[in-house]
């Protein structure tokens, strides 16, 4: 199931869009344009289509490569802690 995924680093503002390759409750795989530090904490939500649910969750960084081939990185994340938020709503620059 491929998901849309919108992660930052902690403690920084500005939001990157990436989707699912594997998702799984204590962990995801993402694609994405930039790929974050092994050990990085991050700050994700992951929206369900159609507008079903929002899961926002914290995660580190446990695995980490790029692509030549599609210049796109493919990141692998532990969950450690997920909250299903009350209604699907869109990201904010605010604190989760």
């Amino acid at each position: 199931m491929q998901v849309a995924v919108s992660y930052r680093e902690r403690g920084h503002a500005h939001w990157l869009e990436a989707h699912t390759v594997n998702l799984s409750r204590t962990g995801l795989m993402m694609e994405c344009r930039s790929g974050p530090s092994i050990g990085a904490p991050l700050d994700l939500l992951l929206m369900f289509e159609p507008p079903l649910a929002t899961i926002s969750c914290s995660a580190r960084v446990v695995r980490a490569e790029h692509s030549a081939l599609t210049n796109r990185w493919r990141v692998g994340a532990s969950i450690f802690r997920y909250v299903f938020l009350r209604k699907p709503q869109p990201y904010s620059d605010g604190p989760l």
